[in-house]
């Protein structure tokens, strides 16, 4: 697999993870016009986007760019199957909102961050954004954000 994910434009590095909004929010980003990442494995080859799909042997089969590719988890796996579906390395969406409200959806995806999952559809962005962050820096994969002593 890919080292780095490109989704249409923008290129992720391994340790980046990716929030989306779902169709309809006014962060929206699957399939809008522009969009990184769509379902519609025509569109992907036609605007270079990435592609989002259940089965990523038939998506490369059907002429779709490896380093475009990622796996949907299909709503919210356990985990492990979430942990199956990381290991054969591809990057895997998961629906962070089947857990139910904001704060159940923060703690799904913060375990499904920790376990490798790299993209997250959710109505909550910006929460879901600052668990991630908080996660890479708790696992080491960037530094904090702030950083304080503790001595008073």
């Amino acid at each position: 697999m890919a080292e780095v994910l490109r989704l249409g434009r923008r290129v992720f590095a391994p340790t980046d993870l990716i929030v989306l909004a779902p169709p309809g929010t006014p962060d929206e980003g699957l399939a809008a016009p522009g969009a990184d990442l769509t379902r519609d494995p025509e569109a992907a080859r036609r605007t270079g986007a990435g592609l989002l799909t259940a089965d990523p042997a038939a998506a490369l089969a059907a002429g779709a760019r490896p380093d475009g590719i990622v796996y949907d988890a299909g709503g919210l796996p356990g985990a492990a199957r979430l942990r199956m579906l990381v290991a054969d390395g591809w990057p895997v969406l998961v629906d962070v909102d089947a857990a139910g409200g904001v704060t159940e959806a923060i703690a799904a995806a913060s375990v499904c961050a920790w376990l490798g999952a790299r993209a997250f559809a959710t109505a909550h962005p910006y929460e879901i954004r600052q668990a991630l962050d908080l996660i890479a820096a708790v696992r080491g994969d960037r530094p904090p954000a702030v950083s304080r002593r503790g001595l008073a």
